[in-house]
């Protein structure tokens, strides 16, 4: 009986941890999607109305949006609350992140502070 208990536990444990690796891989998407976002609105700054969006990095970020809320809502049925609303704030992190290593964007100091006061805030709902 205690080893049946003692399965049962470890699966449930196995079963967790992967909702948390697609809570951290949708992270991920979120920043590449935004990632992407960016680079077709830079591509196409010179086009108004419609033809704005009428691009593949537009079409590719948009639909990974779509793929991340799913995954989201998948996810927030089986992981604690308050895991789930840590998620957001990180996943502005990861697009900054993201936006210096792709983009070679230029880290500023109110970036930095931005980011700071995002992690401390996020530590300081954890304790």
């Amino acid at each position: 009986m205690l080893q049946v208990l003692l399965f049962l536990h470890e699966r449930k444990r196995r079963f967790k941890l992967i909702f948390y690796f697609i809570a951290f891989l949708a992270i991920l998407i979120t920043g590449f999607s935004q990632i992407l976002l960016k680079i077709g609105s830079i591509k196409n700054k010179n086009k108004k109305n419609i033809k704005l969006f009428l691009n593949i990095h537009v079409f590719i970020g948009y639909f990974l949006f779509i793929i991340v809320t799913l995954l989201n809502l998948y996810v927030f049925k089986y992981l604690p609350i308050k895991f789930n609303i840590v998620l957001i704030p990180i996943s502005i992190v990861n697009v900054f992140i993201l936006s210096v290593i792709i983009l070679k964007e230029k880290i500023s100091k109110n970036k930095i502070i931005g980011g700071s006061i995002v992690l401390l805030g996020v530590i300081i709902f954890n304790i």
